[in-house]
């Protein structure tokens, strides 16, 4: 509904009138069943694990009747929208700060303004500590007790 100044996303139920003033009480009832009020944000947001490459975080949805889903940042982009309770984000750089930023929105487009964001810091990348063998020493008594 291009200029429509209310934003309707659909219309749920079809009003009909007689008169003018059935016309205005049904403007009012159409209005007064506009959904513009957004869903609640996530809660219980966590690290729930990582390694020198990738997070996992986790959370649980609202409980919002009309909840869709949650849009998912990283350091400020966009990645995915899910209705499922984690993410993973992989291929990330070793011992780097990354800023996880979610926000709900319902199946009417409603979308909750309050931003939830997570910081974790991935691992240091592991390099094993590996002894190189000794060679080329003559005359030396190694004792193997």
């Amino acid at each position: 509904m291009k200029g429509f100044p209310l934003n309707l996303k659909r219309i749920r139920k079809v009003y009909t009138s007689v008169n003018a003033e059935d016309l205005v009480d049904t403007i009012v009832q159409v209005i007064e069943d506009i959904d513009t009020i957004p869903p609640e944000s996530i809660s219980n947001f966590i690290l729930q694990d990582k390694t020198s490459s990738w997070l996992n975080f986790t959370w649980t949805n609202p409980h919002d009747t009309d909840f869709n889903h949650t849009e998912i940042y990283l350091n400020g982009i966009f990645q995915t929208d899910t209705s499922v309770e984690y993410f993973n984000a992989t291929e990330l750089q070793p011992e780097t700060d990354y800023t996880i930023s979610t926000r709900t929105v319902d199946i009417n487009g409603n979308v909750n303004e309050a931003w939830v964001n997570s910081t974790a810091t991935t691992d240091k990348k592991f390099v094993p500590d590996v002894e190189k063998p000794v060679s080329g020493l003559t005359g030396v008594e190694m004792n193997m007790k």
